[in-house]
């Protein structure tokens, strides 16, 4: 689910203790692709004079990258509801004074400290606010090789081989985050992208 603020507002008397970020802010987001074509084979820098042979194996080659990396989205605290007004956004818990949510060291097993938070008395809402916490960050690259083989001069097939998610590379989703849940608080147990991806692809253009 969202990891950030919900649509509604905790407390319709204090719209104020709902300000935060927008669940899909990314302090830091960084994309970048491209496409090269290998300077190998007949018509490129090297191996103009290339073998026929040795031009269809080696030459004519290009290489294409999208890297996508962004630092995590923002996650809100979430807690059983004792405020006694049933709110459409959830309970939250209070912020012990001093205290970060953060962990020096986040692990998958705990991404967020607990003891940094506590329910609120009865009939009372949560101070902790929208967005207060980060989800892990998201590191992404697909990566593709691709070769025209010339048949004639407007006939050739496209060979394309394309590979998504190329290192293997997991990013993850964000933690579970109700105190009220204290065995689950703060784990993560799921990815938001898929394990390598490998597609092959032949076009014939006539």
């Amino acid at each position: 689910g969202v990891a950030g603020p919900s649509a509604y507002w905790a407390n319709a008397y204090n719209r104020k203790g709902d300000r935060g970020l927008s669940f899909f802010d990314a302090t830091h987001n960084f994309v970048w692709s491209g496409t090269y074509d290998l300077p190998f084979g007949k018509g490129r820098t090297f191996g103009a004079d290339m073998h026929p042979i040795a031009n269809a194996i080696l030459g004519g080659w290009n290489i294409s990258n999208i890297i996508s990396l962004h630092t995590g989205f923002p996650i809100t605290m979430q807690a059983a509801d004792v405020s006694l007004q049933a709110p459409r956004a959830g309970g939250r818990p209070n912020r012990i004074a001093g205290r970060s949510g953060r962990v020096d060291n986040p692990t998958l097993d705990k991404w967020l400290d607990i003891t940094a938070y506590e329910l609120p008395a009865s009939g009372a809402f949560g101070n902790s606010g929208n967005s207060s916490e980060r989800a892990p960050g998201y590191a992404n690259w697909d990566f593709g090789v691709g070769k025209k083989f010339n048949l004639s001069e407007s006939r050739f097939f496209d060979f394309r081989a394309e590979f998504f998610n190329f290192t293997n590379h997991p990013s993850y989703s964000p933690p579970a985050r109700s105190i009220s849940a204290p065995n689950t608080f703060g784990t993560i147990t799921s990815t938001v992208s898929p394990p390598r991806i490998i597609e092959f692809a032949l076009k014939y253009h006539f």
